[in-house]
């Protein structure tokens, strides 16, 4: 009985787990009648053998004996017949369901091969893979993980499982891996860098990506699934790049600012400017030092001292102890004789600073110090200290840069040092020590640069020694140095109760520039006057040198800024003109005037113009009429050059003949003037007008080796008769070369030409030239005429010119004659011939027998 129920409970188990696989699996189909047949026929089955075991019919009497056989065949009907029909119907009618079971069986099986294959494949790729890759629960524990992240974190396969990914994780980083798996379990995705710690301590950086996943099929178990890499590595990468690139900015950015401190310090040349240059960008760049920037006074450090120059972070306190540093100090005088950059920790500065010094103590404050030597080929000029409050490091670029900087900086002060000397050697005289040129001028710009001075006038000064040439050349040019020295210092003592300059031009040639406040030109006049005293007093006192006692003159020439002239160097040229206006005068100074000044621009535009073949045409002819006065008719003009210039209209012979003598351009005015008045000379005498003509012959003329074939050959082409020809030269022209002069005017003598000399009286001829020279006659200058009406001595000129000619049978003439009284003058004292505006002004040749009839009527 026992077996049929085991076998029942079996049967039906069976039955129930195949219909569980087969209710479950969609591609199986299945009836469900079949499967009752089977049931109905296991529960027939189990019941016959179940009445089988009851065994009724032993219960039943032998009267019912027949009933038993029927019991016990009921029973083998309904478990071996109907229970075994149903079964077999069933069992035939679930064949094909089986059959397809059976088949999907086989595929399962297959299937959950090829799934543990790939699984493997899975887990080797899983294990082999070179970055963490795990599974948590939604309670954050590992439930997989690859071999990769258990070596990284160390920990072994029990204690994997009994971690959490959560413990593995910083403190300082597990607030924001909780915020990331929120956002994981919320959106379903997140990532991010954090950090992790090993079993053995070992800090790792990690970027990792989380998803969240399901953990069973009815998605009721969530988790999340982890992909780690380890940025370790890459992380301290990234840290040297960008320590690399601080560093390499901060070297550019130090490069940068010591190269444009380099410019900067090389454009400038003072020393001043190259320490607060220096000391200023370098504290842009350490703003916590501080930089003292020191200059050495004296030829060595054992010589003189380290002065501050300039600085920049220095306390009050530090500064004072620190202005100025003695070589008593072992720091500096180690760091300028070891002459390298030099960068003591707070324990070697504690070996220099073990005293109790002021400038011991400034200095063990700081946590390090940097000394930089200026020197330049071997020459010290300084020491540039820089104090670190911090023990920083210095990079080798910063040390190199700092080495650099200083040659850089030695090398600007020493080109400052040499541009003093260069600007000293331009702005001063090496031989009296005082100003030169360069200096007066600069000094009168300075005075009119600055209107808070109040300086409206200055007085300017030239002085010229006199015959300083002579005392140079007997005493030699040693004594004539020591001569000027000692001329500098007394015009510097004459001058010092003022506020003014001396400076040595050149030579034997001084400026003294005195500035006035607030002046009238009177009172600047007389001021002038008197410190012109003071000065010529100053030199006029004897020198004695050599055992010699000299005595030396100056001639001083005075003008006022602005009035004579729009600046210091026109100023200066009007005092030069002064100057030699006292020279020519014999004076010990003179006052700066128009009337003197003969070096005009004006003139300078004339002069240009005479060279030009253009001012020929410029120039005409005036003759002015000479009157016989004894027998009281017209014999003769003289023809006078006049030019009408484009620019200054008609100007002066007195002006423009000596500008002609200092050119060539005299001699072709000459021979242009010859040649018009024999033209014209010609034209007369074809009109029946004979007139005798004089020209003027000047000194330049005379030294002309051509002047006499070219006179000759006019008076050949004009047919004009020599005798008829007066040439008038002045005593001036005659002794310049008497010699030659002589010769010369013999042989114009010799052609029958008249020679008179003109401007008698003004020069210096002597007497005995005077009888030499072949002349007809002599000319009085027109000043002794004009003012001998009111000038005795200008009468007994004029009388006793006359006289001497008569007595050396020379005829006079005057001219000058400018009214009734000095023609009647002249007639008394019996002058032979007579000119002037009185008998006739020069006048075009058209013009000259009007005029000429007028003047007769005047001398008749």
């Amino acid at each position: 009985m026992y077996q049929s129920l085991a076998a029942l409970c079996a049967a039906l188990m069976l039955t129930g787990i195949v219909y569980v696989l087969v209710k479950h699996d969609q591609k199986i189909a299945m009836r469900q009648q079949d499967y009752r047949y089977i049931i109905f026929g296991c529960i027939l089955l189990a019941l016959g053998r179940w009445l089988s075991f009851l065994q009724f019919s032993q219960y039943l009497g032998t009267q019912w004996q027949s009933l038993g056989t029927v019991w016990q065949f009921g029973e083998r009907f309904i478990s071996e017949g109907v229970g075994l029909i149903f079964v077999g119907v069933g069992l035939v009618r679930w064949l094909p369901t089986l059959t397809a079971f059976q088949r999907r069986a086989s595929a399962y099986r297959q299937t959950s091969e090829a799934l543990a294959s790939e699984r493997n494949i899975l887990q080797g790729l899983f294990n082999s893979l070179q970055g963490a890759l795990f599974v948590c629960d939604g309670a954050g524990n590992f439930i997989r993980w690859n071999r990769f992240y258990q070596e990284v974190l160390g920990f072994s396969d029990a204690e994997m499982s009994h971690l959490k990914a959560i413990e593995t994780v910083v403190p300082e980083d597990r607030e924001f891996v909780q915020q990331q798996l929120l956002e994981v379990f919320s959106q379903g995705y997140a990532e991010g860098e954090f950090r992790v710690r090993t079993k053995q301590g070992q800090t790792l950086r990690l970027y990792g990506f989380a998803s969240r996943v399901e953990l069973d099929l009815d998605q009721n178990a969530s988790g999340f699934t982890g992909i780690a890499i380890d940025i370790s590595a890459l992380k301290q990468v990234e840290a040297e790049l960008r320590r690399s690139q601080r560093s390499l900015q901060m070297h550019n950015c130090f490069l940068t600012l010591a190269h444009a401190l380099t410019q900067r310090l090389h454009g400038s040349l003072e020393i001043e400017d190259i320490a607060r240059e220096t000391t200023t960008t370098l504290h842009q760049y350490y703003g916590e030092t501080c930089i003292g920037f020191y200059l050495l006074e004296g030829a060595t450090f054992e010589d003189g001292l380290l002065k501050l120059q300039s600085h920049a972070g220095f306390s009050s306190e530090r500064r004072v102890a620190l202005n100025q540093l003695t070589a008593s100090h072992r720091l500096f005088r180690y760091a300028l004789q070891d002459k390298t950059l030099q960068i003591l920790d707070a324990a070697e500065l504690a070996c220099f600073c073990d005293d109790l010094s002021p400038q011991s103590v400034a200095l063990s404050n700081a946590a390090k110090v940097l000394t930089i030597p200026l020197i330049f080929h071997e020459q010290q000029f300084g020491l540039l200290l820089m104090l670190f409050q911090e023990d920083k490091t210095l990079a080798s670029y910063e040390i190199d840069t700092l080495r650099a900087l200083g040659q850089s900086i030695s090398l600007a002060i020493a080109n400052a040092h040499h541009f003093k000397e260069l600007r000293y050697q331009a702005r001063y005289d090496s031989l009296t020590t005082i100003g030169n040129r360069n200096l007066f001028h600069d000094t009168i710009q300075e005075w009119l640069n600055a209107p808070s001075l109040g300086y409206e006038l200055i007085i300017v000064m030239l002085i010229d020694l006199d015959r300083f040439k002579d005392l140079n050349d007997t005493l030699g040019h040693k004594l004539g140095n020591t001569f000027l020295q000692q001329i500098a210092l007394r015009l510097l003592s004459a001058l010092s109760p003022y506020q003014g300059i001396v400076c040595r031009l050149g030579g034997d040639e001084f400026a003294v520039a005195c500035p006035m406040m607030h002046s009238e030109w009177e009172e600047a006049c007389q001021h002038a006057v008197e410190l012109a005293d003071i000065l010529q007093a100053a030199i006029k006192q004897p020198f004695v040198t050599a055992g010699n006692v000299i005595h030396i003159t100056a001639s001083l020439g005075i003008a006022m800024f602005p009035n004579h002239g729009t600046d210091s160097h026109a100023a200066l040229r009007s005092a030069e003109v002064a100057m030699y206006a006292a020279k020519q005068k014999r004076t010990a100074y003179e006052i700066y005037h128009e009337d003197i000044d003969h070096y005009t621009p004006r003139r300078l535009a004339i002069l240009s113009s005479l060279g030009k073949p253009s001012a020929r045409q410029q120039f005409f002819l005036c003759y002015q009429p000479k009157f016989d006065l004894r027998q009281k008719r017209l014999i003769g003009v003289e023809a006078l050059a006049r030019w009408h210039h484009p620019t200054f209209g008609l100007i002066s012979p007195a002006e423009f003949v000596p500008l002609a003598e200092q050119s060539d351009a005299i001699h072709a005015l000459t021979y242009w003037i010859w040649e018009e008045a024999f033209q014209q000379k010609k034209a007369w005498q074809n009109q029946g007008l004979d007139l005798a003509i004089a020209l003027n012959l000047s000194a330049c003329s005379l030294l002309d080796p051509n002047c006499l074939t070219t006179f000759e050959s006019l008076l050949q082409q004009y047919e004009i008769i020599p005798a008829q020809v007066e040439l008038e030269i002045t005593e001036t022209a005659l002794m310049s070369d008497p010699r030659y002069a002589l010769e010369l005017l013999q042989c114009f003598a010799n052609l029958g030409v008249h020679l008179s000399i003109d401007d008698f009286g003004t020069g210096y001829s002597s007497l005995s030239y005077l009888q030499r020279f072949p002349v007809h006659a002599l000319k009085i200058d027109q000043s002794f005429v004009v003012d001998m009406l009111t000038n005795e001595q200008s009468l007994v000129i004029v009388r006793s010119t006359i006289n001497l000619a008569h007595s050396l049978g020379l005829e006079v003439v005057a001219e000058g004659v400018e009214n009734q009284a000095i023609l009647d003058l002249l007639k008394e004292m019996g002058c032979d011939i007579a000119q002037g505006y009185f008998l006739g002004r020069p006048q075009r040749a058209e013009q000259v027998h009007r005029f000429s009839a007028e003047g007769l009527k005047r001398v008749v």
